[in-house]
């Protein structure tokens, strides 16, 4: 594999572009992150948790990246070899001038219930993303792509690092993004409400487990960001409807 070495835009948790050995370009967020214990792992969770309601985001997975492979500035500070990636898509940071072009409008309702359920910070003016891309199709047709999806989550519960939170406040409110709040009306989100609602507490747990035991993230962490995420969607329809 290789990573390269050139830094991103905007990526304040020093994220690289990683070309791995199955020929699949990723992006990839290093475990610890700059931005604190829990930061990674809440990236790997909300992209788990997201596909449940059929959010626009991309699925996180644990890579492996070789220590001797890592440019200088990264080695020196990142003391394991396991860490998210995410499938690398080309686009541009999201504006609210994008919304004409998005192929992926229905998905919107789902993206504001997915950042208030679980409260996920830091996305006011940014870490939206418009996903384009052309692509040769088998028959020589080609497939274009315009899609709206949301990038760092590693603020969950509005923290990038909530490891010494209480967490013992599901109602607190959350500010939707104001460009996505003017795309949606309450009857629009509310049906993803009732989605949330019924999905099975297994199917919701599943997504907290599996992860590296060498990120330093225990079963108390654990149980406490599952327990807040379970409680917060008796409370998620209030939450929203103040939005609106």
């Amino acid at each position: 594999m290789a990573v390269f070495h050139t830094p991103l835009p905007n990526g304040g948790s020093q994220p690289r572009v990683c070309d791995f050995d199955d020929m699949v370009l990723r992006l990839v967020k290093w475990h610890p992150s700059t931005h604190g214990l829990t930061s990674t792992y809440s990236e790997l969770v909300a992209s788990r948790v997201g596909l449940l309601i059929g959010a626009p985001v991309v699925r996180g997975t644990v890579v492996y990246v070789e220590p001797g492979l890592l440019p200088t500035d990264l080695a020196s500070r990142l003391t394991q070899p396991f860490h998210v990636g995410f499938t690398y898509s080309p686009g541009h940071n999201f504006t609210a001038v994008d919304y004409p072009a998005i192929q992926n409008v229905a998905s919107l309702p789902a993206a504001a219930v997915h950042l208030a359920w679980l409260q996920i910070g830091d996305q006011e003016g940014h870490n939206q993303y418009l996903y384009q891309l052309d692509q040769v199709l088998p028959d020589n047709t080609t497939r274009k792509m315009n899609h709206f999806i949301i990038v760092d989550q590693a603020a969950i519960c509005g923290m990038h690092d909530w490891s010494s939170a209480a967490l013992d406040t599901p109602s607190v409110p959350y500010n939707l993004p104001s460009h996505l709040k003017n795309q949606l009306e309450l009857s629009r989100v509310e049906p993803l409400v009732n989605v949330v609602q019924a999905l099975p507490e297994d199917a919701i747990r599943a997504c907290f487990e599996d992860y590296p035991s060498t990120w330093g993230i225990g079963h108390g962490l654990v149980d406490k960001l599952l327990d807040f995420v379970l409680n917060r969607r008796t409370v998620l329809r209030n939450v929203l409807a103040a939005n609106f």
